[in-house]
């Protein structure tokens, strides 16, 4: 279940690729209509579930032909979230234009030297923000990097390039949560990431 980090109130066509990680610059027209502000997704989420919408490869429910995660987010819309949370840019993409809803975006890559594989570098946060994700997820643990610098350095890096994106940050214990919320003025913060180091679960 997603959070807000209560800080004082801080607040179409198709994939042109059936390549999960990659998109394509004539796809990018699919985003183009007005993102959602950090106000309005905050309202939206408000007091809600949000439903997370996600199929890799080897999982039951991958299919690499294309995507059909905009399926379970049409169901998940129907009950009722408020916004779908997905990996993968074509199914950004295709939820997107399948429900109209808010998109929490990330994509799930595993790179030489990085211990995280949730949107570890800016070429991800590039692509999300290109299809049109209106918030995008990023590993904010204090992991090692394989390019060398602080999730803070990188998160700035971001910010820079991106004045008004809107970020959640994944999680896996509270000291990662006081950074990501006071030092990085996150607004959404995710700690699924507790199974994952408390050795509930194991990583891919």
């Amino acid at each position: 279940m997603l959070r807000y980090c209560s800080v004082k109130e801080k607040l179409s066509d198709r994939m042109c690729t059936d390549k999960s990680m990659d998109i394509l610059p004539e796809c990018s027209s699919v985003s183009r209509r007005k993102m959602i502000t950090k106000k309005e997704i905050l309202d939206a989420i408000h007091g809600k579930m949000i439903i997370s919408c996600q199929a890799v490869e080897d999982e039951p429910l991958y299919v690499e032909e294309k995507s059909i995660m905009y399926l379970m987010a049409r169901a998940a819309k129907q009950a009722g979230t408020p916004a779908i949370r997905t990996s993968s840019i074509r199914d950004v993409i295709a939820i997107k234009e399948e429900t109209g809803l808010p998109v929490i975006g990330l994509v799930k890559i595993q790179y030489p030297g990085y211990e995280g594989y949730i949107t570890p570098t800016m070429k991800e946060v590039d692509d999300l923000v290109a299809a049109g994700s209106d918030v995008v997820a990023l590993d904010c643990t204090l992991r090692k990097r394989g390019d060398g610098i602080t999730v803070n350095e990188f998160i700035a890096q971001i910010k820079e390039k991106y004045p008004d994106i809107i970020l959640m940050a994944d999680i896996s214990n509270y000291e990662e949560g006081i950074n990501a919320c006071i030092f990085l003025s996150f607004v959404l913060c995710r700690s699924a990431l507790v199974a994952l180091f408390s050795g509930i679960i194991k990583e891919r």
